[in-house]
């Protein structure tokens, strides 16, 4: 918890000074370098606070997250974007799935000078030799790097500079549309953490599955996500961001149908086979296709002055989705009380939807660039 809490509270914040006073290439260089030393921070095995001083410099240095986006929008043509913003959150998952199996490769047994490094914090260590070694790869960065200036393509196919001078207010969204996507990815978030909550619980306590069974559906459900990820990235060459999005409510709807299923035969004899439906569920329930789709959406009804802050508090509202969540999931283990919470995601996706219908016209339409 102590990394989303500080990653929400840093992401808008660092955007804002990004966008006002540039130096992108110093604030990268600072964030990843207080990466480094946070994860260092969290392998000193002296006490407790370690870790948690560790998370909490590591949450405050994401902020860079938002700035790095708003780089890759501001480089990036919009027809691009989506595919773009696609592959990073594929990254992102491919890290999920590898990372875990890795680092029980990469543990070690030593003694430093009395820091004894073993299985518990070795990861700490790897993680911050990567990090150390992406500062020095932003050292390199051209000097002109984080000028302000977009992307895009003209009639002709060929790529002309858009200065911020050039920008057309009347061809953004309206508030509303900027806050339906921060609700979309909040939402997004917040079930899908709740649904990797619940997996271990339902298919423990419900299911009577063993640890190994969690352990495959989870797997799968990795697997399944990054061939998600390819036929997203297939598809946003013919499709429009909206029509993706659509989808990927639609499965999250889905996911919540199966979860109030759940909760109605809570208390009914459940076998091993029917278990096999928490595959789907998790499955369904995965957020990241929502996420790469919002910040491309968001890309293009927001002003690009303003590309890092606006996709430094998408980040946050990523993370603040998640805190939620886990508050809430902390105090759901009735019958009850999942009832009450299915009830709670039915409401605030149907909101969402009808939120989303609204301002489908807004977010389809294509930008005017003059």
């Amino acid at each position: 918890m102590a990394f989303p809490v500080a990653a929400l509270l840093t992401g808008s914040i660092v955007g804002r000074l990004a966008d006002r006073f540039g130096n992108i290439k110093r604030i990268i260089i600072i964030c990843f370098a207080m990466k480094s030393a946070a994860y260092i921070i969290y392998s000193i095995p002296v006490s407790a606070y370690f870790p948690l001083a560790g998370r909490l410099l590591s949450g405050l240095a994401d902020g860079s997250a938002g700035v790095y986006y708003g780089q890759v929008i501001l480089y990036t043509p919009e027809k691009y974007r989506a595919r773009v913003f696609i592959i990073l959150d594929g990254m992102f998952t491919l890290g999920s799935l590898f990372g875990p199996t890795v680092s029980v490769f990469l543990t070690f047994n030593v003694n430093i000078l009395g820091w004894r490094i073993d299985a518990g914090n070795s990861p700490g260590i790897v993680l911050a030799l990567i990090w150390f070694v992406l500062m020095l790869n932003a050292l390199c960065f051209p000097q002109e790097f984080g000028t302000k200036k977009t992307t895009d393509e003209d009639d002709y196919g060929d790529d002309v500079l858009h200065t911020e001078d050039s920008s057309d207010p009347a061809s953004y969204g309206s508030r509303s549309t900027v806050c339906l996507l921060f609700y979309l990815v909040f939402l997004g978030l917040f079930f899908s953490t709740t649904a990797t909550f619940y997996v271990p619980l339902l298919a423990q306590e419900h299911f009577y599955l063993q640890f190994g069974h969690v352990k495959l559906l989870f797997l799968v459900s990795s697997m399944f996500s990054m061939v998600v990820f390819l036929l997203y990235y297939v598809a946003a060459d013919y499709l429009h961001e909206t029509h993706l999005l659509i989808c990927s409510m639609l499965m999250q709807v889905c996911a919540i149908s199966i979860l109030t299923y759940f909760a109605f035969t809570w208390n009914s004899a459940s076998g091993v086979d029917e278990g096999y439906m928490l595959m789907v569920y998790i499955s369904l329930g995965m957020p990241y296709f929502s996420f790469a789709l919002s910040c491309s959406l968001l890309s293009k009804v927001t002003d690009p002055k303003d590309a890092a802050f606006y996709q430094g508090t998408s980040f946050a509202a990523l993370h603040s989705g998640f805190v939620v969540s886990r508050l809430i999931a902390s105090f759901i283990f009735t019958k009850t009380m999942l009832l009450w919470f299915c009830l709670v995601l039915v409401l605030s996706w149907t909101f969402g939807v009808v939120w989303f219908i609204v301002e489908y016209r807004n977010l389809a339409r294509p930008k005017n660039n003059s």
